[in-house]
């Protein structure tokens, strides 16, 4: 009973940080609509194109540097949850450059993708997210 409460209170927890993870990720773009008065430019093919890179390129390579080779021998030294967070940090720290006063945020990705990791057992698990938010 306990585990099921404690199940269904994780998957809460990561459904609503995703949900909060993709507002965030489209707050600019509506503050652009309100700001300029129109959409933002770019069109449909363009869309798809950067949901293509992110999914085949920068999410399969990050997931697979992150969380397949350094969670994984992290986890072996330091234990599972050790490895986690400290490859959040990592990840938060890898992509301070790209997207500035983010590092919160970041970090709490990286921590969500460690556990689908840990949880799950596969790469895909924390790509798919990554893919769609990244």
């Amino acid at each position: 009973m306990a585990t099921a409460i404690r199940s269904r209170a994780m998957t809460l927890g990561i459904t609503a940080y995703l949900g909060l993870a993709l507002l965030w990720d489209l707050l600019p773009q509506g503050a652009h609509l309100i700001v300029e008065g129109g959409p933002p430019s770019g069109t449909v093919p363009d869309w798809f194109l950067l949901l293509a890179f992110g999914f085949a390129v920068e999410s399969f390579q990050e997931e697979t540097l992150f969380r397949g080779f350094l969670q994984t021998e992290l986890a072996d030294r330091y234990g599972e949850w050790s490895a986690v967070v400290l490859l959040a940090g990592a990840f938060s720290a890898a992509h301070v450059g790209y997207y500035p006063f983010s590092a919160w945020y970041l970090f709490a990705a990286g921590l969500v993708y460690g556990w689908l990791r840990k949880r799950r057992g596969r790469l895909l698990v924390p790509s798919i997210p990554h893919g769609l938010l990244g």
